[in-house]
């Protein structure tokens, strides 16, 4: 999912415009192969201590990839696509992103839930 959200994001985000693909042969996208396999192993194991770096891990993966999201839209609304030229000058909107995201987070974490009690007593 990164592969895709991270060079939209770049492009949207930056003055200066970076042209290097991301996966630069089918060679670097097969070396990360293995690695998925190993991801998915440790995901499906029962065990707790392989468990809590994975659900850590994947946690912050989707709070990154809703934080770049909201930044692009954020970016969109305010018209200001593309006219950063540094991390600090785009800092108060990740800011803004990573709020967001959390906030909507937790919006859908209360509708989960709501709507499994309300399964429950029926």
């Amino acid at each position: 999912m990164c592969a895709i959200i991270v060079p939209v994001a770049n492009t949207l985000i930056w003055r200066q415009e970076d042209t290097r693909s991301t996966f630069k042969s089918l060679r670097d996208l097969a070396v990360l192969l293995p690695l998925l396999l190993l991801i998915f192993l440790a995901a499906s194991s029962p065990n707790a201590f392989v468990l809590y770096p994975v659900a850590i891990f994947s946690s912050f993966g989707l709070v990154m990839a809703l934080t770049l999201v909201n930044v692009v839209f954020v970016l969109g609304l305010t018209n200001q696509v593309g006219r950063f030229a540094s991390w600090r000058q785009l800092f108060p909107f990740l800011t803004v992103g990573v709020i967001l995201a959390v906030i909507e987070l937790m919006v859908l974490f209360s509708l989960k839930t709501a709507a499994l009690q309300f399964i429950a007593q029926h």
